[in-house]
């Protein structure tokens, strides 16, 4: 941060020497007007923009010193704030306390319809989309919906033959990175998900839901993760993602 109050000094006497103005006093800050006249020419500054602090790396632009230094570490990798815990490293104190909600297994936030509970808001106004039916993301190029960008990112890949995401093993390609992590267990032999009655494991959590509904259960036990649906085998879940995802049943 010190580097780019210099760099902003250093410019701002350019800016000054060619105006025919005379410097001021030197000093170890710099009033945000002075950083929007370095931006753009006077005549078109605007009132809301002169209380601007900009970022030297991209058009990010605030009105408060901390937000730009913390939107400055994404440009300069710079993580100040570790966890205690693990090698977590974030850029705000804001990130860690979050993380480290991850270790007490608090989780605050509560479901006012169902009870479920949450770590984060986010994590709870994304699953309260899932009684509203709110779905605010919409594709740029058909009429599908999601309620989240992941789940939009994913449904937009169907527009397109990409699959960014391949193998090391074996080079297979995948158009999400999740399916990618799925199939990596196939290579390291890693089953996470183990059944409470029995010592069946799986490597997705899908998996483990059909088992326990065939072995376990006759009644309807494989949930759609998207909604509140549930299914008595995987290929009626599969069919049934289909509404989420956008893609067509047949082709």
């Amino acid at each position: 941060v010190e580097d780019l109050v210099f760099t902003i000094h250093k410019v701002l006497y350019k800016y000054l020497d060619k105006t025919s103005e005379k410097p001021r006093a030197k000093s170890n800050k710099t009033h945000p007007k002075m950083i929007a006249k370095i931006i753009m020419p006077p005549d078109k500054i605007s009132e809301k923009e002169i209380q601007m602090l900009s970022c030297a790396y991209c058009d990010y632009k605030s009105s408060r010193k901390d937000h730009l230094v913390s939107h400055i570490r994404t440009h300069t990798g710079e993580k100040p704030y570790k966890c205690t815990q693990c090698d977590y490293r974030t850029t705000t104190g804001g990130e860690l306390k979050r993380h480290l909600s991850v270790h007490s297994g608090e989780k605050p936030h509560t479901c006012k319809e169902c009870g479920k509970c949450f770590r984060l808001t986010s994590q709870l106004t994304i699953h309260m989309r899932t009684h509203t039916g709110e779905k605010p993301h919409k594709c740029k190029m058909c009429d599908h919906k999601a309620k989240t960008s992941g789940q939009l990112k994913l449904h937009s890949l169907i527009h397109t033959e990409e699959r960014p995401f391949e193998c090391s093993e074996c080079h297979k390609k995948f158009k999400c990175i999740t399916y990618l992590k799925f199939h990596r267990r196939i290579h390291t032999g890693e089953k996470p998900y183990k059944c409470i009655e029995c010592e069946f494991c799986s490597t997705t959590k899908t998996a483990l839901n059909l088992h326990i509904g065939r072995a376990h259960n006759t009644e309807k036990s494989v949930p759609c993760s998207e909604c509140t649906k549930n299914f008595k085998t995987f290929k009626h879940l599969q069919m049934h993602m289909r509404t989420h995802t956008g893609e067509k049943n047949y082709k």
